[in-house]
């Protein structure tokens, strides 16, 4: 990976960008970090950082159950 590549590649969102990836109010994404469910971390009093890895591995989570639960309702709908 060349050095270009390592500066412009995120590895760390901000709460909003978080926010308006996971379709979360910003209370409610504070409340998740506060109980563990989803890391990050604060550099300082003010401001948290969560890592990008996390959000996609949310998102790829999420995109599992939402297609779980489609093929189920689905397959209880036929018969």
């Amino acid at each position: 990976m060349s050095k270009k590549n390592v500066e412009t590649e995120k590895l760390f969102l901000t709460l909003n960008e978080t926010c308006k990836m996971l379709r979360l109010s910003r209370p409610t994404l504070v409340k998740l970090i506060k109980q563990g469910k989803i890391k990050a971390f604060k550099p300082s009093i003010r401001v948290w950082r969560i890592p990008v890895e996390e959000v996609k591995s949310i998102l790829i989570s999420t995109s599992i159950k939402v297609c779980l639960y489609i093929i189920v309702k689905e397959t209880v709908d036929c018969v």
